[in-house]
């Protein structure tokens, strides 16, 4: 009896006697090894059934165990449910291809790593999900890029868990579930911040770079979610991090913290329609809280410089309606379309194909940010609307139409060429068709059907109408109030009789001559124009419709990829045209 006893007493050291240190589990059939678990250090690990990890019942102090204490404890690294539809909701291999997990791990990610906490290697795998498929989407990184944040993620716990944070959302959002973020989304923000503030507490740790990637992380997540706030807790915090470690001599970060930093940036910029913060990093100059005109054109051409030369030169086309400033940002925008189209018909897994993504990411994250940086040059605004001293105003074409024109190009870039593979959905979609929609209204009639260009305005009615169809969007914040579509409809329709176009492939060949990714933009356009039918008869059977010369695209609008150098420059003292060519 007594040697029964004294088994369960040293059976029992280390869970209640000694908390922090390491449980050793008796070898389970078909292990050679024993288990290790050290539940002192922070431990996470992805659980494919979509629900936090669970923790041992005397783990009082545990996020997962006070939160989910009805649930029993479950062995992770025998769960195989492919969340993302491909086994259709049954048990599969831990090789099954689907969106949760790679089936090919990265090399680094062997079951034998250990990093400067333990972590299983079901949650290794996610990390590296996280990183490969995740955070390559929206960041131009290569395999150095990748390793760095891999080496940090498991050096940084806050960083660790805001990385599984941007996995976890990134698989709610391309599931679409009636509930939009699981119990797992919201378990790894709760670590990331307990681990962020026990890192402020120090000053040995609070400017750590893991810190300011994680909370860049949880910015992240709050620009995905909030659909109905138009400010960042988090992005506020990342800003005044920033501060201090520029004021301590810390400012040097690595290249994939400055690209994560920049792309949460302009992603919540464009979002609330808020001025960037961090365009400094992108531009490599300082900018300033009241620029001049001069500032503000040293600022988008130094962004112009920022481009990779591996985008081949051609003749930028200035539509009607467009300066030059906008029809060089414009000129970036066919590029890319061209670009998704490329990408699309090149083998997924060939290496020239990865290296077109990679410039393909890179293109995107400049593009908006020169957008935004637009929508933020009010100089530059306000010499459109009324000109200066030394600069006539904008044409009418041009006056009309560059509210419209800045969100619609926000819009296809999140609608179309951040999509140009199966990707998340967006709430960012449903707030900037909002501003697109509201552009519109603002016009008067006149500005309307005869200031703004007949074409773009087409282009224009086709992208606002793909994204109110609801593609793209979260399912609780898709497409606007039935009237708006009836609106837009009623729009388009007239409009089909001004411009005499009778058939679809008439009013496609036309806004191809703008920016068109086909695989994604024909379809739903189609759908679009066949459902204004109706509106057309009504139309032309109770109004005399005005009938127009049909339109013919700019000469050189197709040559995107010409070997002639762009002889556009952006200068602030030099003139706005006013005529453009059609």
């Amino acid at each position: 009896m007594r040697r029964y006893h004294n088994e369960k007493r040293n059976q029992g050291i280390g869970t209640t006697g000694e908390p922090h240190k390491a449980i050793r589990h008796p070898p389970q059939p078909g292990q050679t090894q024993p288990m290790i678990i050290e539940w002192g250090a922070p431990i996470s690990s992805f659980q494919s059934s979509g629900t936090p990890p669970q923790a041992p019942p005397d783990a009082h102090n545990s996020l997962a165990a006070s939160s989910f204490p009805n649930k029993p404890s479950t062995t992770i690294e025998k769960s195989y449910h492919c969340q993302c539809g491909a086994a259709k909701g049954k048990q599969t291999s831990p090789t099954s291809k689907c969106i949760c997990i790679p089936a090919h791990p990265h090399p680094a990610l062997q079951p034998t790593f250990q990093g400067a906490f333990p972590v299983k290697h079901r949650s290794l795998q996610f990390l590296q999900f996280s990183i490969h498929e995740v955070a390559r989407l929206n960041i131009p990184m290569g395999m150095q890029a990748e390793v760095s944040w891999f080496t940090q993620a498991t050096a940084n716990p806050a960083f660790f868990h805001g990385t599984l944070l941007l996995g976890a959302t990134y698989r709610a959002l391309t599931l679409g579930r009636t509930s939009l973020f699981s119990p797992e989304c919201y378990h790894h923000q709760a670590e990331a911040i307990r681990h962020i503030l026990v890192n402020l507490e120090s000053p040995e740790t609070q400017l750590q770079e893991g810190n300011v990637a994680a909370v860049a992380c949880l910015a992240a997540f709050e620009t995905a979610i909030n659909h109905a706030a138009n400010e960042s807790m988090h992005l506020d915090g990342l800003e005044r991090l920033i501060a201090v470690r520029k004021a301590k001599k810390q400012e040097v970060l690595p290249g994939y913290l400055q690209k994560l930093i920049q792309w949460v940036d302009v992603s919540h910029a464009s979002a609330n329609l808020k001025r960037p913060r961090f365009l400094s990093l992108q531009a490599n100059i300082p900018t300033l809280p009241n620029p001049t005109l001069d500032d503000e054109v040293r600022l988008l051409n130094s962004l112009n410089s920022q481009w990779p030369s591996t985008f081949p030169s051609s003749p930028v086309t200035i539509y009607e309606g467009m300066d030059g400033v906008t029809a060089y940002i414009f000129h970036r925008v066919r590029q890319l379309s061209s670009l998704a189209s490329q990408i699309q018909a090149c083998n997924p897994k060939g290496e020239a194909t990865e290296e077109l993504r990679r410039q393909y990411t890179q293109g995107m994250l400049l593009l908006e940010g020169q957008v935004n940086a637009s929508i933020w040059s009010l100089i530059r605004n306000n010499v459109r609307q009324h000109g200066s001293a030394t600069q006539p105003r904008a044409d009418e074409p041009v006056r009309s139409c560059t509210r419209t024109w800045h969100g619609t190009c926000l819009l296809y870039i999140h609608l179309f060429l951040r999509r140009a593979h199966p990707g998340p959905r967006s709430v960012v979609i449903s707030k900037v068709a909002m501003r697109v929609k509201y552009s519109l209204r603002i016009l008067s009639e006149t500005e309307l059907w005869v200031s703004f260009p007949k074409p773009f305005l087409l282009w224009v009615l086709f992208v606002i109408g793909v994204a109110e169809s609801g593609i793209g969007q979260v399912a609780s914040t898709a497409g606007g109030d039935s009237t708006d579509m009836i609106w837009l409809l009623q729009i388009l329709g007239k409009l089909r009789g001004i411009m005499c176009l009778e058939s679809w492939e008439e009013a496609r060949a036309i806004v191809k001559q703008f920016a068109w990714v086909e695989h994604l933009c024909d379809a739903p356009s189609r759908t679009l124009w066949e459902d204004s039918d109706r509106y057309l008869m009504e139309l032309s059977g109770g109004l005399q419709v005005a009938r127009g010369e049909e339109w013919t695209a700019p000469s050189n609008a197709s040559s995107l990829y010409g070997p002639n150098t762009p002889n556009h420059i952006i200068d602030a003292e030099l003139p706005v045209s006013s005529g453009s060519p059609k």
